[in-house]
């Protein structure tokens, strides 16, 4: 692994002049690389994120005004605007 960091800054992909062959190598190892770091991550099961989704959205249904309604239909946004007339 030591020498595939040491490589990895010495190589600029696009300037410089290297095979195809090590060109290859040095993707795949960084292919490798982000996949180890992706492996690390802590994940969530998605049974638990799905519940946890599910209670936020009962906690702000009540405040919610186009799950309860407008109180005004002034603070409506989506209300149609009144038709001009020419008189």
């Amino acid at each position: 692994m030591k020498f595939c960091r040491s490589v990895l800054p010495r190589y600029n992909l696009w300037t410089s002049r290297i095979s195809r062959v090590e060109r290859e190598i040095i993707e795949q190892r960084q292919q490798v690389e982000q996949l180890r770091q992706e492996a690390g991550i802590q994940r969530t099961r998605l049974s638990d994120a799905l519940s946890d989704l599910i209670k936020y959205i009962q906690s702000k249904e009540g405040g919610d005004p186009l799950v309860k309604g407008f109180v005004k239909d002034s603070e409506n946004p989506f209300k149609e605007p009144g038709r001009c007339s020419v008189a």
